[in-house]
């Protein structure tokens, strides 16, 4: 499966493969993105696949804006059982900004505490 993911030629990204590592106490394969021609239209920079399941269990992507403020950072997405499904759970966003020759950098992260499912 993993072999197949890195055979293929992807016309956005060149993928390789980084290594197994374990993520919330799961083996996982960590595969290492990159943008082959724009960065800013694809903005995904690593994904981690349980070795078992092979469901994504985190993504990262990185983000720049230039508009007369400059924004750059990464946001970090986890995936996991949310009322049944399999979902985002868990993230963390990161980001600098460079407006009127002042920087300012700051995290925000997230976690899903409680659902309810209506039916």
């Amino acid at each position: 499966m993993i072999g197949d993911l890195l055979a293929t030629s992807d016309k956005d990204y060149t993928v390789s493969f980084a290594g197994t590592q374990t993520l919330v106490g799961s083996p996982v394969y960590h595969l290492h993105f990159i943008a082959r021609h724009d960065a800013a239209a694809h903005p995904l920079t690593d994904v981690f696949i349980d070795t078992h399941s092979y469901l994504v269990r985190r993504a990262v992507a990185a983000f720049s804006e230039s508009t007369p403020a400059s924004v750059t950072g990464t946001l970090t997405l986890n995936f996991g059982q949310v009322a049944g499904f399999w979902l985002v759970n868990s993230g963390k966003v990161a980001a600098t900004v460079h407006a009127f020759f002042r920087q300012v950098s700051g995290s925000a992260a997230f976690s899903v505490s409680r659902v309810r499912t209506h039916g």
